[in-house]
């Protein structure tokens, strides 16, 4: 895959909450950057809120 220097990860409109496929596109934006990662419109404790254990597994 391409990678960039700096990657900007806008926050989408999510209204049945991150589904399994939304993690995978998050996790593969956010390792294509070389550099930094701009997050735009997250709130500020998003990351902290999610659980990953209650995710099920993409294949």
């Amino acid at each position: 895959g391409g990678q960039w220097e700096n990657v900007v990860i806008e926050h989408p409109y999510l209204p049945d909450g991150p589904s399994p496929v939304y993690f995978k596109w998050l996790y593969t934006a956010m390792t294509r950057a070389t550099n930094k990662v701009y997050l735009v419109g997250f709130p500020e404790n998003w990351f902290g809120t999610i659980s990953l254990e209650s995710q099920p597994k993409v294949g």
